[in-house]
């Protein structure tokens, strides 16, 4: 069993974190699944799940700020700046995964994401960031110091997940949704539970090597998200996935797919071959492709693909 540690970072991200663990009882059941929550709001980090909570206060705010680019530059003194911080990431265990989770946009997240990872990265594990980043509405501002973020965020983990938030609301049919949204948060979490699924080896049908797939220093990696109930539940949500708006490049340019499905005990391996045969046709000729199956006992069949290695969305 893989060591996995999940980092929420701000509100946003806390919040996601929270649906994640009161709706998937694998969270609760899994030793090696270590949880933080970090935030400079208190009452945020009262409401959250997570075991763990580390407080930052606002020097160490202010300091992150003045270190951004020394971060991603040659200067290797600027961790001494948080040797606190740092002892209270690496302190304990050294988890073969780590996962950053941040909606970019807003003060805490941007600055104190590419710090955590920074961090968190010096004891070798593989570094995924998933990160939601704000729509038009939100203002200049808030895309801006998301921009930067998501740069330097690049630049300390293996993929990069990127989630935009005009994306969501085209997926659920809404006219906004903003980064600590309850639309962008549910769908922040599904990828967030398929991905911990995936790495934690829990599905029915055979292992995934999410090692060998995430690998791929400062890529980005894309997902798409499908539901269905009903007759045509099972190929309707894979074809619902593959259309997903918040792709944010197609499935084809993908070095790896990695496809995901939740559904319920009528599923059947020749009804989860069929599925996998489909989302297979998104692959390019040179493309990996693996899958697994997880059950729960609803009628609702989910989907979820995630497309790593890609070079650019451009």
């Amino acid at each position: 069993m893989y060591g996995v540690r999940v980092i929420a970072v701000g509100g946003g991200a806390i919040k996601a974190l929270n649906y994640v663990i009161e709706n998937y009882t694998f969270s609760n059941e899994i030793k090696d699944l270590e949880y933080f929550a970090i935030d400079t709001d208190e009452d945020n980090l009262a409401s959250s799940l997570a075991p763990i909570k580390i407080h930052i206060v606002g020097n160490i705010l202010r300091a992150a700020h003045s270190s951004l680019n020394r971060i991603s530059g040659e200067d290797q003194d600027w961790s001494s700046d948080f040797a606190t911080l740092d002892k209270q990431l690496n302190n304990k265990t050294y988890p073969d995964y780590v996962v950053v989770l941040a909606a970019l946009g807003g003060e805490t997240g941007s600055l104190l994401a590419p710090l955590v990872a920074a961090l968190s990265k010096k004891c070798g594990p593989l570094m995924l960031g998933m990160v939601t980043l704000p729509g038009e509405n939100e203002g200049p501002t808030r895309q801006g110091r998301a921009e930067k973020a998501k740069h330097l965020l690049t630049g300390q983990v293996d993929s990069l997940l990127e989630i935009y938030c005009d994306r969501i609301a085209a997926q659920e049919e809404s006219s906004t949704v903003n980064t600590h949204g309850a639309g962008c948060i549910s769908v922040v979490a599904q990828a967030l539970e398929a991905y911990l699924a995936l790495i934690l080896d829990i599905g029915v049908i055979n292992g995934v090597h999410m090692y060998e797939r995430v690998g791929h220093r400062g890529r980005l990696a894309t997902v798409g998200i499908g539901k269905a109930i009903g007759e045509n539940k099972y190929l309707g949500a894979v074809e619902t996935a593959i259309l997903s708006p918040i792709l944010i490049a197609p499935l084809h340019r993908a070095r790896d797919l990695v496809l995901y499905i939740r559904g319920d005990s009528a599923i059947n391996l020749e009804t989860v071959s069929e599925m996998a045969e489909y989302a297979w046709t998104t692959c390019s000729e040179n493309s990996n492709f693996e899958f697994n199956c997880f059950f729960w006992d609803r009628d609702e069949v989910v989907v979820v693909l995630f497309g790593f290695g890609l070079e650019s969305t451009e």
